[in-house]
């Protein structure tokens, strides 16, 4: 797709939405109850339950999920080469800022006791 003038304006008519949902996870402003998905303020994470990113029956619960968490980096990545495709450095940026937000977010689940990724179990925030 790179280099590719064909798909320039399918990406800028896509791009605002992207960017508005990305933003709106990594931000904490996601409407509650979306998707069950929750901002967990303290924790400063994307909190949900296990059904909701294709780990039903997922047996750590609700709270702060690795897969979750990496999903969002991969997101917050993938809006970041866009923007840069679209010739919008100041976005591709601020996209890339966020990656690595979702990043760190992510590594900070990192269960040295358990060498893995684990979920971090929280109450569902209101």
């Amino acid at each position: 797709m790179a280099g590719d003038a064909r798909f320039l304006p399918l990406v800028k008519q896509i791009l605002p939405d992207l960017q508005v949902t990305v933003l709106q996870y990594l931000n904490g402003s996601l409407p509650g109850g979306r998707s069950g998905s929750f901002f967990d303020h303290t924790n400063n994470c994307v909190w949900n339950w296990p059904g909701v990113a294709g780990q039903e029956h997922n047996p750590s619960g609700g709270g702060c999920q690795p897969l979750t968490q990496a999903l969002l980096y991969g997101e917050a990545n993938a809006v970041a080469q866009l923007c840069q495709l679209a010739g919008d450095a100041a976005c591709a940026s601020e996209f890339a800022a966020a990656a690595t937000k979702f990043q760190q977010r992510l590594l900070k689940l990192w269960n040295k006791g358990i060498e893995a990724f684990d979920t971090l179990m929280s109450p569902q925030p209101p």
